[in-house]
């Protein structure tokens, strides 16, 4: 095992689980001393959100190496990286066919006709940096289409009953 190798956690920690990291969570080497391995765990419901956690290497399985051709950029999002402030993955509560309500009024959704209130269905069980793509079009009873299927901040939502 070594720096930048692609890993699975093959056990169940407790204070792994605590950080939303599972038996199975994936992610990337970054340091490496002794027999401790700090990984860069990424959440595969929630992509572009990442944790950073130190795992004794007893516990990972390699499954794969990180693309030389990218090191680069793997080593300066490293260097600008906060591991205090990602140390735990993030898990949206809303999941896919969730019909939720929209909680603000703001110009990134009103352009697409979609306002505070309005209700939509969320038509994905992943989020990409925590926000889900919602579907908040309705037919008026004259048959006039309004709303579109846009991304939303999951904070920006409440799920409905």
């Amino acid at each position: 095992m070594k720096i930048y190798d692609f890993v699975q956690l093959i056990n169940s920690l407790e204070y792994l689980e605590e950080k939303g990291i599972f038996k199975e969570s994936k992610g990337t080497i970054i340091k490496l001393e002794n027999n401790i391995a700090s990984v860069l765990f990424f959440n595969e419901k929630n992509m572009g959100d990442y944790a950073v956690a130190n795992v004794n290497t007893k516990f990972l399985k390699t499954i794969g190496e990180f693309p030389t051709g990218e090191l680069t950029n793997l080593n300066n999002f490293i260097k600008n990286l906060d591991q205090e402030k990602h140390d735990k993955l993030k898990y949206p509560n809303i999941k896919e066919y969730d019909l939720v309500e929209l909680l603000i009024e703001d110009e990134k959704y009103s352009k697409f006709g979609v306002h505070k209130g309005n209700k939509g269905c969320v038509i994905s069980n992943y989020a990409i940096q925590n926000q889900v793509e919602v579907d908040f079009s309705w037919v008026d009873k004259n048959g006039n289409f309004y709303g579109d299927c846009i991304v939303v901040d999951v904070d920006d939502l409440k799920v409905l009953e």
